[in-house]
């Protein structure tokens, strides 16, 4: 029975020796898989704080690119204004031109018309001097004969 007893003690002691080994497998591989979630956390963190690079990066140039539309909206209003300006008064000078030609023209034709009636006039007179005149000279000869 020694033996048995033996044998009993050295499977006991294989038995414990088997648990063991199994408990440091079992440790070793729960370590290995917290190490792995760690690793993975590490990542998943190292990733979300990309995201959040790119994320802020992505609105800067969104409010860089809008600031630049907005730039470039605010010169083609101003050069549409300064077309707007430079052609209204463009137009005005026009206008200004047309009413001191048609103020010049009618000073010119006032001008001739009354050249025309002092013309006139003095024809007239002419004319009544020379009737006269030519009166005068028939009585004369009239007289004379």
């Amino acid at each position: 029975m020694e033996t048995d007893d033996l044998r009993r003690e050295e499977t006991k002691f294989m038995v414990a020796g088997t648990q063991l080994e199994r408990e440091k497998q079992l440790m070793d591989k729960r370590a290995k898989l917290e190490q792995a979630i760690t690793e993975e956390q590490v990542y998943a963190k190292l990733w979300m704080l990309d995201a959040e690079k790119k994320l802020e990066r992505e609105k800067r140039e969104a409010f860089e690119k809008k600031k630049k539309v907005a730039d470039t909206m605010n010169i083609l209003t101003w050069q549409c204004d300064q077309r707007n300006n430079v052609t209204q008064a463009e137009k005005e000078r026009r206008l200004r031109e047309q009413e001191m030609l048609k103020q010049q023209w009618q000073i010119e034709a006032e001008a001739d018309t009354k050249a025309e009636k002092e013309k006139f006039i003095l024809n007239r007179e002419r004319n009544i001097e020379l009737i006269n005149h030519n009166a005068a000279e028939r009585e004369l000869r009239q007289i004379q004969q």
